[in-house]
């Protein structure tokens, strides 16, 4: 039986707070459309319940959803119906390569602690892209305030990476340098990127950066 201090893999926590988790990111469906048009096929790279992919399909365009763990997708299913909502591999999208207008890709960096897994994402991403796709990322940048400045410094000693905290028992997540963001997008060009205030799926006031980038066509 799993207690409080027992470490648990991302896959396994995501499955176990599947059903009681919300999460609050906006996504701005309507400047895709202007960029892409209607229809336009979007892939939600890590779509947890879907909640971001139904915007996107009342927006007019085409989602497909793929997230690892399979209880936020049975969530989904079951919540969202109408969705194309699929189960995935970690770091390897079902879709081939070039196939898609656009990605998403919101908080999905942060559930990642290691450099070589984050990379891998990217790289997935790169890889199902059309040429000249776009890249709607929204993710956590290092944050000012005492409560997550103490946590980084607690913990980069022991998990190796400034940014990186435990939420639970083998539970990693990692808050992003500018830097690390610029290794990220590398090959890309951000023309669109702003940083908003919002809540965690915890509750807790934070700033988020999003950007929009585009795949080079070279």
């Amino acid at each position: 039986m799993q207690t409080p201090d027992t470490p648990t893999s991302q896959a396994d926590y995501w499955d176990r707070v599947a059903d009681s988790v919300t999460f609050t990111h906006p996504v701005d469906a309507v400047a895709l459309v202007e960029e892409l048009g209607i229809g336009a096929t979007v892939v939600d790279y890590g779509c947890g319940y879907g909640r971001t992919c139904t915007v996107l399909a009342e927006a007019g365009l085409s989602p497909i959803g793929l997230d690892t763990s399979a209880e936020m997708i049975h969530r989904g299913q079951q919540l969202y119906p109408q969705l194309d909502l699929r189960t995935m591999p970690a770091g390897h999208a079902p879709l081939p390569d070039g196939s898609v207008d656009a990605v998403l890709l919101f908080a999905v960096l942060t559930c990642i602690a290691d450099d070589a897994s984050q990379d891998a994402v990217m790289a997935d991403v790169r890889r199902i892209l059309r040429p000249d796709g776009v890249l709607y990322l929204s993710d956590y940048g290092l944050q000012d305030d005492a409560r997550n400045q103490e946590r980084y410094a607690r913990w980069a000693p022991e998990l190796g990476t400034y940014g990186c905290f435990e939420i639970e028992p083998g539970v990693v997540m990692r808050h992003h340098s500018e830097e690390r963001l610029a290794q990220l997008l590398n090959g890309m060009e951000t023309y669109q990127q702003e940083r908003i205030a919002v809540k965690t799926f915890r509750g807790n006031p934070v700033e988020i950066t999003q950007l929009r980038a585009r795949l080079s066509s070279v």
